[in-house]
């Protein structure tokens, strides 16, 4: 359950912003599978959503949260924006659970 800013404020124990819209990011289904096909290879909206079988609209909406939270970045080539997976996302994950658990990073 995500907790607004002010409830968080005044628990030791809660997590940062970063941590929490990272690990959000991932709670869902459609979202972790998209991240799946692109650790194959960058793609385009529209091959994403055709892959996913999903409007190119929930895909958008999907990559929003994904790139919000550092899990993919976007660039234009050839006139057409591409999406790719983050080559740090692993590592990033360890890293901010660590922090998050109080724990020395690798």
């Amino acid at each position: 359950v995500y907790a607004s800013p002010d409830a968080r404020r005044g628990d030791p124990r809660a997590p940062d912003e970063e941590t929490l819209r990272f690990f959000l990011a991932l709670g869902d289904p459609s979202r972790l599978r998209i991240l799946r096909l692109l650790a194959e290879r960058q793609m385009y909206l529209t091959e994403l959503a055709d892959r996913m079988d999903l409007t190119k609209a929930t895909t958008k909406h999907h990559m929003v949260k994904l790139r919000d939270a550092g899990l993919v970045t976007l660039y234009d080539r050839d006139r057409m924006t591409f999406y790719e997976l983050r080559p740090d996302v692993a590592r990033h994950a360890r890293q901010l659970l660590s922090n998050y658990l109080g724990q020395p990073g690798e």
